[in-house]
């Protein structure tokens, strides 16, 4: 059975809990060495990848990309951004985007999870009603 990449980003993060700076440069070195003598290097960014969202999870830090229509929705972006960061208690990594093709609104996505407030769906929601 073959290890997942989740699997060696728990590993690692259990094996370096606790451990000094330069203990965990050893650490890494050593399992980026064995990585290689087993003909796996190839998923170490997906390790990585795996073990930065491992440790974002324990400390609860949410990832959000919020996306609107405009940079004109300044004052919307802002307090957007206070209230996803009083809400998770400042665990937040948090991304603004702009996308005009959304015509107004905003489109939230917290971690895996989308909300699409814009205009253009719910127009495109509500022609397809219209049609059915």
């Amino acid at each position: 059975m073959r290890i997942t990449t989740k699997q060696y980003a728990i590993a690692l993060y259990e094996l370096a809990k606790g451990k000094s700076t330069s203990q965990i440069d050893d650490l890494v070195n050593t399992f980026i060495e064995n990585l290689a003598r087993q003909g796996r290097s190839k998923l170490l960014m997906y390790i990585f990848n795996d073990l930065e969202r491992y440790i974002q999870q324990k400390d609860g830090t949410k990832n959000i990309e919020l996306t609107f229509a405009s940079k004109s929705d300044e004052q919307e972006v802002r307090q957007s951004v206070g209230q996803f960061e009083k809400m998770w208690k400042g665990n937040v990594n948090l991304a603004v985007g702009y996308d005009s093709s959304l015509v107004s609104g905003v489109k939230v996505k917290i971690d895996s999870v989308i909300i699409d407030a814009s205009l253009r769906t719910q127009l495109r929601k509500l022609k397809e009603r219209l049609l059915a």
